[in-house]
């Protein structure tokens, strides 16, 4: 290895490559595209050989090598996640998740996959065999990545926002209403409504 760039591949149609993984059976890269598209690559030649359509705004990708498929989390307004045949390279489906899906990982010992959903503060779990949704998991706020231990058959998944908030009183104002958080300034209160309405609708109104 020369530790140098070997070729320059383009992707998607006219945006940008947010999520990669590696197709380790038939030695193949697919680059989840946020304009929609996911480019299958070649391992050898890095040469373009395909271009299957996901969801709104692909963010990350990962392969089952159990069932030679691969995952691809759409975390626009489709909310879902779209399942790529790892031979054909054809759309098999698109299963609904929860809100902002924005990271996957693959359990390999029982055909599970996960998705981590921002938004929603949890993590769906979907069968990789029948590629449906088998459960919802709640996490903390926000969680944005996972991990998957072969070692003891357990996922993790990192919360960004899944911490303790401080406020300005020592000790705190405890169980407190609206109208006395605004005239208290209770930091707690502020945060902890902000997690539970979300960014988006934050960001609309």
């Amino acid at each position: 290895a020369s530790d140098s760039v070997v070729a320059t591949v383009p992707t998607g149609l006219y945006s940008n490559p947010a999520g990669l993984c590696w197709n380790s059976v038939n030695n193949r890269v697919y680059s989840a595209n946020d304009d929609g598209t996911v480019t299958v690559i070649d391992g050898v030649t890095n040469a373009v050989l395909a271009t299957a359509s996901a969801g709104d705004e692909p963010c990350a990708a990962c392969y089952n090598p159990t069932d030679n498929k691969v995952y691809c989390v759409n975390n626009g307004a489709s909310n879902n996640v779209t399942v790529v045949d790892g031979t054909s390279n054809s759309v098999l489906a698109d299963i609904v998740t929860g809100s902002n899906p924005i990271a996957l990982c693959s359990n390999s010992q029982n055909h599970r996959v996960y998705s981590a959903n921002y938004n929603s503060g949890d993590v769906s779990v979907v069968d990789a065999a029948t590629n449906s949704l088998v459960a919802s998991v709640p996490a903390d706020s926000g969680p944005t990545a996972l991990c998957y231990n072969a070692a003891n058959n357990k996922v993790y998944c990192a919360n960004f926002y899944g911490r303790d908030f401080k406020c300005w009183k020592k000790g705190g104002h405890g169980s407190i209403d609206l109208r006395h958080a605004i005239k208290e300034s209770c930091d707690v209160y502020f945060y902890t409504v902000a997690n539970m309405v979300g960014v988006d609708k934050i960001n609309k109104w």
